[in-house]
């Protein structure tokens, strides 16, 4: 019954709604003045997944299989489907894994934020495979901002579906 109520009714999400929840949770709940809130913050895990959830609600009209649990599943999908192209799937894929692998690290040192000047800063950076904090910090920074680009990209007011 739920699955069919978003089929019926899912192309009626607006994109300007999206932006606005994703928006309001930045700005009241991200802790991004604490350093990077990879969960919450600009580009990270919640970005993504806003932007997967409104492309299987705008789309699951076309295509039932889209409505998938599981961000990387919905991906997939959703590139198969043709709705996202395999550039932007593999890199919201591989940020998304890289963001899961951060945050997994983070909460065995009982940390949820990436602080920036921090001796987490710099165990995280080794734990993550980086030579140094600003190599970290760099790929870091343009993974938030791949993420943007794309949803921005993808959670327009153009013509879904």
């Amino acid at each position: 019954m739920a699955r069919n109520m978003l089929i019926s009714h899912g192309r009626s999400i607006s994109a300007a709604d999206i932006r606005q929840m994703r928006d309001k949770i930045t700005r009241e709940l991200a802790k991004e003045s604490e350093g990077y809130d990879i969960k919450l913050g600009f580009g990270g895990i919640e970005e993504i997944e806003f932007t997967v959830q409104y492309l299987q609600l705008v789309y699951c009209h076309k295509d039932k299989k889209l409505l998938v649990q599981g961000t990387i599943d919905a991906v997939k999908r959703l590139e198969i489907s043709g709705i996202l192209d395999n550039k932007d799937s593999d890199l919201l894929k591989s940020i998304y894994y890289f963001y899961r692998t951060l945050e997994g690290f983070l909460r065995l040192k009982g940390e949820s934020i990436l602080k920036r000047e921090d001796h987490i800063l710099k165990s995280s950076s080794d734990f993550m495979g980086y030579t140094s904090k600003d190599e970290f910090i760099n790929d870091l920074e343009q993974k938030r901002i791949s993420v943007d680009e794309i949803s921005k990209r993808y959670v327009s007011d153009r013509k879904n579906g």
